[in-house]
């Protein structure tokens, strides 16, 4: 007869389910018990060692595990969030500072050199329209 156990784990939408310890050749239920959550899964764990309850050690491996994964998973995603905020920050930051800049250039700008330049592109925006207003015409 084989000494091995099985066991049963499904998570729900991060509920746990009750982990049932069996014989693989016998349907006999040796031990059954259940967690809700990480804390409770450890505390379990760590009253299994205390008393050495291998039977209840082994089916707690693969969540601890599975929570090890899942745990990872997440870190990962959250340093992907936080890479993409910090370069919307950089990118905000200089966009900041080209408005800044650009702000800085027209608050400073020579107004008679202004003027003159807004007098030659009008006339420019002048001649322009009379052409087209001829070839248009013809």
């Amino acid at each position: 007869m084989a000494s091995e156990i099985v066991f049963a784990y499904f998570p729900i939408l991060a509920i746990w389910e009750p982990v049932s310890v069996s014989r693989y050749s016998d349907t006999t239920v040796l031990d059954t018990f259940s967690f809700s959550n990480l804390i409770q899964m450890t505390d379990l764990l760590s009253s299994a060692i205390s008393t050495n309850a291998t039977a209840r050690m082994e089916p707690l491996a693969d969540p601890i595990d599975k929570a090890k994964a899942q745990l990872t998973n997440v870190q990962s995603d959250v340093g992907a969030r936080m890479s993409r905020l910090e370069d919307q920050t950089s990118r905000l930051t200089l966009m900041t500072n080209t408005r800044k800049n650009v702000l800085s250039a027209t608050e400073e700008a020579d107004m008679n050199k202004t003027i003159m330049q807004l007098q030659k592109t009008d006339v420019t925006h002048l001649s322009l329209r009379e052409a087209s207003t001829r070839v248009i015409s013809q």
